[in-house]
C-alpha cells in the first residue's frame, strides 16, 4: 500500500513539474514592453557630489599646501550647468583657533561645456561666494569671493559622476560688522588656488 502510495504521489509530482510553464525572460516580453522598461530610465538633471582637493594659496603660506573637503550639487541646463556648493580648506576645522582656513559657504557657479553631448567633456565657468579666510599673519577676511573654474568631467550620461577641477578665487567685497556696507578687499588676500577631485551620484 505504502508503495503504490508513494509511486502515485512522485508520477503527480513529475506530471506537474513537467507541464509548468517556464519562467519568462525580458526576451519573451513583448516589444512596446521592452521599450516602455528602456525609457524609464530616464538620465537626471542634476547629482550631488563629495569633493576631496589642495590649496597652495598665498594668503596661507606659498610653500604649504592644505587639505580642503567639499560638497555640491549640480544642475544641468540646456546650455551649461549650475553649482552649488560649499568647501572647508584648513588645518583643522575644530580647533579652538584655527592657525589658517579658507572656507565658501555658499558658492554658487556657472559651468560652460566644450562637449556636452560626450560621456566625457572639459568646461570652464565663474562663480561667486560668500566665504571667509585666515591667513598666517592672523589677517582675516569675510565677505564675497569671486572665482574662476576649469574642469574635465566624466561619465555625464551616467548615475555615477566624477570630474576634477581647478578654481582660483580672489576675496574683493569684505563685510564689515561695525559698518553697514561693504569694503573692497585687499588685493594681497588673494589668488587662492584650489585643486581637487569630486565623485557624485
Amino acid at each position: 500500500m505504502k508503495t503504490k502510495l508513494i509511486t502515485a504521489l512522485l508520477t503527480t509530482a513529475t506530471a506537474l513539474g513537467f507541464a509548468a510553464d517556464p519562467i519568462a525572460t525580458t526576451n519573451d516580453l513583448p516589444l512596446e514592453v521592452k521599450q516602455s522598461l528602456e525609457t524609464s530610465k530616464m538620465e537626471r538633471n542634476w547629482f550631488g557630489y563629495m569633493r576631496m582637493g589642495l590649496a597652495d594659496s598665498r594668503p596661507t603660506d606659498a610653500k604649504q599646501v592644505l587639505p580642503g573637503l567639499g560638497l555640491g550639487v549640480r544642475y544641468d541646463l540646456p546650455v551649461g550647468a549650475i553649482d552649488v556648493s560649499a568647501s572647508y580648506t584648513g588645518v583643522d576645522a575644530f580647533a579652538e583657533e584655527a592657525t589658517t582656513y579658507f572656507y565658501t559657504l555658499p558658492r554658487v557657479s556657472y559651468f560652460y561645456y566644450a562637449t556636452p553631448a560626450k560621456q566625457q567633456s572639459f568646461y570652464g565657468g565663474a562663480g561667486l561666494a560668500f566665504g571667509g579666510l585666515k591667513t598666517t599673519t592672523a589677517t582675516t577676511f569675510s565677505g564675497l569671493i569671486p572665482s574662476l573654474s576649469v574642469g574635465y568631467e566624466m561619465n555625464r550620461h551616467e548615475n555615477w559622476r566624477s570630474f576634477i577641477q581647478l578654481d582660483v578665487s580672489q576675496p574683493a567685497l569684505a563685510t564689515m560688522k561695525d559698518r553697514p556696507f561693504m569694503s573692497l578687499a585687499s588685493a594681497d588676500l588673494g589668488p587662492l588656488a584650489e585643486f581637487s577631485v569630486g565623485f557624485g551620484y
